[in-house]
C-alpha cells in the first residue's frame, strides 16, 4: 500500500507541535496574517516603552505592534497585532486594564495607519479604534484617573477622547509643527505638550484651553515629563539640552547638559571638556523615578544618562546601546529602568548598580533579502545592520549570524548544492561563505559602489553580481577569480539573475536606462535589450523552463512585464500593484508568479499571478511595512517574505489556495 507524502507545511507544524508541547505557543506564530504560518523576527524596535501600572509587565512599541513582556522573567506574553503600519506611541492606563498605541511612519507621506487603539490588557484583545487624526499619531497619554485620553499627531493637533469608545470631545490645535510628546500633570489638571515648533505648551485639561506657552529650546523639543508631585516639567531637545520648569509658573528653573562651546582643538581632536556629563546628541526621552529623586535621558548619542532632578548632578552614563534610544521608563518602585533603542534591544538596568539584563532578543533590522538553502533546511536574511541571519526553516528560530560586512547586507544566494551562500553589500564586496559553517570563504573586491544582487549559475561554477558602478560582474564560484565584466549600462544595475540552462544573464537598471538586458553568459554578448519600463527596474526573474522573464519597477511604473527570452518581445503586462514593485519570484513548477511591494504609497502587499495568463489570483496582507524579498521554498508549499518591518513571514502556499477556493 502506497503512504501519501505530508506536505511540507504540515510537517512543519507536527515538529513545532511537538517541540512546544511543554510549553506555551511558540511567538513565532502569534497575531499572523490569514494564509501565514509563521513569522521570523519580532519587527524593529519604533518607539516608546512603558511599565504596566504594577510593575508586571513592559510594553514595547514596534513594527509590527506592540510586544509585551514579562518584566521579571524576560519572557514574551503577548503580541497585540493589528495596526497597519508601525506602532510610535504606547501608554497604559492608571489601572493597568487598557493599553493605547498610536501609528503611523514618520517616513511616509503623512503615515498609513494614523489610527489609535485601545486594547484589553489581560486578554491582549482589541476593545476599538479610534481615528481622526490626518497624519501619524505621535503621542498617547491617559488622565490620572484614566477619565479622559489624549492624542497628538504630526500637523500639530491634539486630540481629547473622553471615554474608550471613541468620543471625542476636544481639537487643540495651536501648535505650528508636528506634536512630540503629550502628558498629564499628576492631578490631571493641566496637559502638556510639545513640538517641533521649539515649544511647550500647557492645557487646562478640563477646558482644553491653553494656559501658557514656554520657549526656551533652540531645537525640536523631543520629550517632556511631570515629575511624581506635579512641581516641575521637565524637557528634552535636539539642542541636546534638558530644562527644568516650574510647572505652575512656567518659570525656566535650570539647564541640565548645556553645551559649553568648544574650542578649535577640542573641535579638531574629539575631546571636549565636560563631555562626560553631558550628551552629544539630540535627546529623545527622559522620565522621572517615582519619587522624583532622579532623571532619566535617552539620546541619538546610544547613551541613558541619570541626573540629580533637585541639583541638576550627572550621577551615571550607561553606555551599552549601540543606536538611538527610543523610550526610558521607571519601574513603579523604582528599583529599576528600562530603555529602548533603535538597536532593537531592550534593557533592564538596577537604578543603583546600573548593572542591566537584556530581554528583547528576536527584534530585528529592516530586511532586504531572503532566500531558501535548496534543501529548505534553512533560511538567509541579509539585514540593514550589516549581518546575515540564519534561520532554522523547520523551527523558525535563529541558529547563527554571519558578520563580515561592513554595511547593509541588501542580497543573498545559495548555491545549487547548498554548500555556499553569497551576499552583495553597500560595502561595495561580495562575499562567499560556507552555508554550514558559517565560515566566510572569499572576500570579492573589484566593484566600485554597492552591490544590489548576487546570483549563482544552475551548475555553481559561476556568481553574478550587480552593482550600482553600472556593471555585472562575474565570478568562478568555486576559486573567486574574476571572469567577466559586463558593461553597457548607462545607469546602476539593480538586479540580476541567471536562467535555469546557465547559458543567459538578465539584468534590470535604474535611472537614465529603465532597461533589461539580456547577455550570453558564456562570451559576454549583449543578445537583448528590453525596453518598456518607464522607471528604474528593480526586480527580474526566470521561469523554470527559461522562457519567460518577469520584470518589475519603481513607484512610478508599478507594471510587472512578461517577455519572451527567445524573441525579447513582451508577452503581457501584469497590473494591480499602487506602489514599487521589489521583489519577483516563480513558483518551482512554473505556476504562479508572486510579487512583492511598497516604498512610499503603502502598498506592503505580496500577489500571487496565474503565471501563464497573467490572472490575478491573491493578495497577501500582513506585512507594515515595503516587501523588499520574496522567495519560494524548494518544494513550492511555502512561499518567504522578508520586510522593512523587520521580519520574515512564511506563508502556506496550500492555505493560500484554499482561500482563493472559498472567495476569501
Amino acid at each position: 500500500m502506497r503512504i501519501a507524502r505530508l506536505p511540507n507545511y504540515i510537517l512543519r507544524f507536527i515538529t513545532i507541535l511537538f517541540l512546544q508541547s511543554s510549553s506555551a505557543q511558540d511567538y513565532t506564530q502569534w497575531g499572523l496574517p490569514s494564509g501565514a504560518i509563521a513569522r521570523l523576527g519580532k519587527g524593529s524596535i519604533s518607539g516608546n516603552i512603558v511599565y504596566s501600572p504594577d510593575g508586571s509587565q513592559l510594553a514595547v512599541a514596534c513594527t509590527i505592534g506592540i510586544w509585551l513582556y514579562d518584566a521579571e522573567t524576560c519572557q514574551e506574553l503577548s503580541l497585540l497585532a493589528g495596526h497597519t503600519d508601525e506602532v510610535s506611541t504606547v501608554a497604559f492606563n492608571p489601572d493597568g486594564t487598557i493599553l493605547a498605541s498610536g501609528s503611523g511612519n514618520s517616513e511616509a507621506h503623512g503615515g498609513f495607519d494614523n489610527t489609535v487603539r485601545l486594547w484589553d490588557a489581560a486578554s491582549a484583545k482589541p476593545k476599538s479604534t479610534l481615528t481622526g487624526h490626518r497624519g501619524y499619531v505621535t503621542s498617547v497619554a491617559f488622565s490620572p484617573d484614566g477619565g479622559t485620553f489624549a492624542s497628538a499627531s504630526r500637523y500639530g493637533v491634539i486630540r481629547l477622547w473622553r471615554d474608550s469608545a471613541g468620543l471625542q470631545n476636544q481639537t487643540l490645535d495651536k501648535h505650528t509643527s508636528r506634536i512630540t510628546c503629550v502628558v498629564f500633570c499628576p492631578d490631571g489638571s493641566t496637559l502638556a505638550s510639545a513640538s517641533r515648533d521649539l515649544t511647550i505648551r500647557l492645557w487646562d485639561a478640563a477646558t482644553g484651553q491653553p494656559k501658557q506657552t514656554l520657549t526656551g529650546h533652540t531645537d525640536w523639543v523631543t520629550s517632556i515629563a511631570f515629575s511624581p508631585d506635579g512641581s516641575t516639567l521637565a524637557s528634552a531637545s535636539r539642542d541636546m539640552t534638558i530644562r527644568l520648569w516650574d510647572a505652575l509658573t512656567g518659570k525656566h528653573r535650570r539647564t541640565l547638559t548645556k553645551p559649553k562651546r568648544m574650542t578649535v582643538w577640542e573641535a579638531l581632536t574629539g575631546k571636549h571638556e565636560n563631555s562626560l556629563n553631558r550628551h552629544s546628541g539630540s535627546i529623545t526621552c527622559i522620565s522621572f523615578s517615582p519619587d522624583g529623586t532622579i532623571l532619566a535621558s535617552g539620546s541619538c548619542d546610544t547613551t541613558v544618562r541619570l541626573w540629580d532632578s533637585v541639583t541638576g548632578d550627572h550621577i551615571q552614563t550607561l553606555s551599552e546601546h549601540t543606536d538611538s534610544i527610543t523610550g526610558v521608563a521607571f519601574s513603579p518602585d523604582g528599583s529599576r529602568f528600562a530603555s529602548a533603542s533603535h538597536d532593537n534591544t531592550v534593557k533592564i538596568w538596577d537604578t543603583v548598580t546600573g548593572e542591566y539584563k537584556q530581554i528583547s532578543a528576536g527584534h530585528e533590522v529592516s530586511i532586504n533579502s531572503v532566500a531558501f538553502s535548496p534543501d529548505g533546511s534553512s533560511i538567509a536574511t541579509g539585514r540593514d545592520d550589516n549581518f546575515i541571519q540564519l534561520w532554522d526553516a523547520m523551527t523558525w528560530h535563529p541558529k547563527q549570524i554571519l558578520s563580515g560586512h561592513t554595511r547593509r547586507v541588501i542580497s543573498v544566494a545559495y548555491s545549487q548544492d547548498g554548500g555556499t551562500l553569497a551576499s552583495g553589500s553597500w560595502d561595495n564586496t561580495v562575499r562567499v561563505w560556507d552555508a554550514v559553517t558559517g565560515t566566510e570563504k572569499q572576500s570579492l573586491t573589484g566593484h566600485t559602489s554597492s552591490v544590489y544582487s548576487v546570483a549563482f549559475s544552475q551548475d555553481g561554477e559561476t556568481l553574478a553580481s550587480g552593482s550600482w558602478d553600472n556593471t555585472v560582474r562575474l565570478w568562478d564560484a568555486n576559486t573567486g577569480e574574476h571572469k567577466l565584466t559586463l558593461k553597457g549600462h548607462r545607469s546602476s544595475v539593480n538586479c540580476v539573475a541567471l536562467s535555469p540552462d546557465g547559458k543567459t544573464l538578465a539584468s534590470g537598471t535604474s535611472y537614465g536606462d529603465y532597461s533589461v538586458r539580456l547577455w550570453d553568459l558564456a562570451t559576454g554578448n549583449l543578445q537583448h535589450e528590453l525596453r518598456g519600463h518607464t522607471s528604474p527596474v528593480l526586480s527580474i526573474a526566470f521561469s523554470p523552463d527559461g522562457g519567460t522573464l518577469a520584470s518589475a519597477g519603481k513607484w512610478d511604473d508599478t507594471i510587472i512585464r512578461l517577455w519572451d527570452t527567445v524573441t525579447g518581445l513582451q508577452k503581457r503586462s501584469l497590473t494591480g500593484h499602487t506602489d514599487s514593485v521589489n521583489s519577483l519570484a516563480f513558483s518551482p513548477d512554473g505556476v504562479m508568479l508572486a510579487s512583492g511591494s511598497g516604498d512610499v504609497f503603502g502598498d506592503y502587499t505580496v500577489r500571487l499571478w496565474d503565471a501563464a495568463t497573467g490572472v490575478h489570483k491573491h493578495s497577501l496582507t500582513g506585512h507594515t511595512d515595503a516587501v523588499r524579498s520574496i522567495a519560494f521554498g524548494p518544494d513550492g508549499s511555502v512561499l518567504a517574505s522578508a520586510s522593512n518591518d523587520g521580519t520574515v513571514l512564511l506563508w502556506s502556499v496550500n492555505q493560500i489556495h484554499g482561500l482563493e477556493k472559498t472567495g476569501n
